[in-house]
């Protein structure tokens, strides 16, 4: 089986997919075959991302809103910050 077609068939999901690891993570999975579901707070480039043409016909984006007060939560729990 060819390295283009490893994933064909497959739906990966991808938070974080529209700027550093997660960008690379999604081009790598679709020149693998798979279809992607981006996942961002940022829709521009979610846009770009889905533009490429790795993707063609292999793309769906969400954008995640999430909410000030939620970051807050997580940042109090010495988790992660959001941006």
């Amino acid at each position: 089986m060819a390295d283009t077609q490893l994933l064909a068939g497959r739906v990966a999901v991808v938070t974080g997919a529209a700027n550093g690891m997660g960008r690379v993570m999604a081009r790598a999975l679709a020149a693998a075959g798979a279809k992607i579901a981006g996942v961002d707070v940022d829709a521009a480039g979610l846009d770009r991302l889905a533009a490429e043409a790795v993707f063609a016909g292999k793309f769906l984006n969400a954008v995640a809103k999430i909410p000030q007060r939620r970051c807050r939560r997580v940042q109090d729990r010495g988790l992660p910050a959001c941006r």
